[in-house]
């Protein structure tokens, strides 16, 4: 299964909290049992430094194929925003993220990819 580009939006000092529902190529729920999940911000793809981390957690019943993709405004608050464009206040700051599962046995699969973009926020 090659990755899907999905863009995504990261409000700065708010909850990013997406569910994500897994199916295969006849829209049946992609089975769970067994799998962890990660994803990650980086300013690129080849950059060593995490920006950011998402927790995602595979719900019950594994079975039905549904992810629980967070990052709580605790975190979200501390990214960095490199806006210094007086015209455009909230012009984001891109960055990439992927989305990875790992089965049990250790084959990982990437699900999402794309840019991360961080929008600035005003109130504190």
């Amino acid at each position: 299964m090659a990755a899907a580009t999905l863009d995504i939006t990261v409000e700065q000092g708010s909850t990013f909290n997406k569910t994500i529902t897994l199916t295969d190529s006849l829209g049946a729920p992609i089975n769970l049992t067994g799998y962890t999940a990660r994803a990650q911000i980086r300013a690129t793809p080849e950059s060593a430094t995490i920006i950011a981390s998402f927790t995602v957690t595979v719900q019950a019943p594994p079975t039905a194929g549904i992810l629980d993709w967070i990052m709580p405004a605790a975190t979200t608050t501390t990214l960095v925003v490199d806006n210094t464009e007086a015209s455009n206040p909230f012009k984001p700051t891109v960055r990439s993220y992927d989305l990875e599962i790992e089965s049990g046995s250790g084959v990982v699969t990437r699900i999402f990819q794309g840019k991360a973009k961080i929008i600035p926020n005003v109130t504190r």
